[in-house]
């Protein structure tokens, strides 16, 4: 897995707080049970919370919002939206066309209304955030008490931090995680490109799912199969391609499908930690204390630029446009 300097990274943040002043004033994904910054292709299923999509998106036989607040607007579409057999809880808002088959439109708001997410600002701010996540430094390492079976313990008061291997979570069988400081968090960064993880159990001790944050930073594919996933999901690259089971937190991917399965996001909980919200170095320094030295020379501002040029190289590279 790929480390920052920390240097860069300040300068990176500093950069992204920059670029960053119109995503403060709207919604960002952390407000989202779903958040996908292409299209979302699905034929069963649904999102219990709000889901927005960038992109287009194509809901065939699949519910939207079931447990979120009614008064809100619960599906936000950028791209041409197609509902067939379906229900939206709340408002709908559509940035380009509708089509509408056994599936109420009490809620869709009309064509023209104002986005209440910046796609473009988040992308950036996306695309900065995992690459910064995966450049912290570990704070454990991880036990393997037997094949198969994949232990963390996070013993920091605040923030715990572990890196792990894609191809062997892959192979995992049992997952446990350790939380022995009231009120920590954990960060896990996975790497590898095409990531999986099936048919696993997963065991959270001192814990819920809302204190447990994956970042799979440099994963292109990504599924989750047999498996009743607990945290929630930073993968702003990858393409979700689903696998029958749950997710019981927030997923932010590149694309959503339910091409090896679906996969019913709960919405219970939500990561409970504010790392999926930084856009400012002063959040950075409140969350990670000493990582970060505080960015102040323009060899910083320099660094953090080229970074933010980078990403949005390989965002390009990867047919994505910020």
């Amino acid at each position: 897995m790929r480390k920052r300097s920390n240097t860069a990274l300040a300068g990176a943040a500093l950069a992204a707080a920059i670029l960053s002043p119109i995503a403060a004033r709207a919604d960002t994904a952390k407000d989202y049970n779903l958040f996908v910054l292409g299209d979302m292709t699905v034929h069963s299923s649904d999102t219990e919370g709000r889901v927005a999509v960038k992109g287009a998106a194509s809901l065939n036989s699949y519910s939207v919002g079931a447990t979120a607040p009614s008064g809100t607007t619960n599906l936000v579409v950028g791209g041409n939206l197609v509902a067939h057999g379906g229900s939206t809880k709340g408002s709908t808002i559509v940035g380009g066309t509708t089509d509408y088959q056994n599936w109420s439109t009490a809620g869709l708001q009309p064509h023209g209304t104002a986005l209440p997410v910046d796609f473009a600002a988040e992308t950036t701010r996306l695309d900065w955030l995992t690459t910064y996540l995966a450049g912290l430094t570990p704070t454990g390492v991880a036990a393997i008490p037997y094949s198969g079976q994949y232990s963390l313990t996070g013993a920091v008061s605040g923030l715990n931090i572990f890196d792990i291997s894609g191809a062997t979570l892959a192979s995992t069988n049992t997952f446990t995680i350790n939380l022995t400081q009231p009120g920590s968090t954990i960060l896990i960064n996975v790497d590898g490109t095409a990531d999986s993880f099936s048919n696993a159990g997963i065991t959270i001790n001192g814990g819920t799912a809302s204190n447990v944050l994956w970042n799979f930073s440099n994963a292109t594919t990504l599924s989750f199969s047999g498996i009743n996933l607990l945290g929630s999901v930073l993968a702003p690259y990858a393409d979700y391609q689903g696998g029958w089971g749950q997710l019981n937190g927030e997923l932010i991917v590149k694309s959503f499908s339910d091409a090896r399965g679906a996969t019913q996001i709960n919405n219970e909980n939500p990561f409970s930690g504010n790392l999926l919200g930084l856009q400012a170095p002063t959040g950075l320094q409140n969350v990670l204390v000493a990582s970060v030295p505080e960015p102040a020379t323009w060899a910083m501002m320099i660094a953090g630029f080229g970074m933010i040029g980078a990403v949005l190289r390989r965002r390009r590279a990867l047919g994505q446009v910020a």
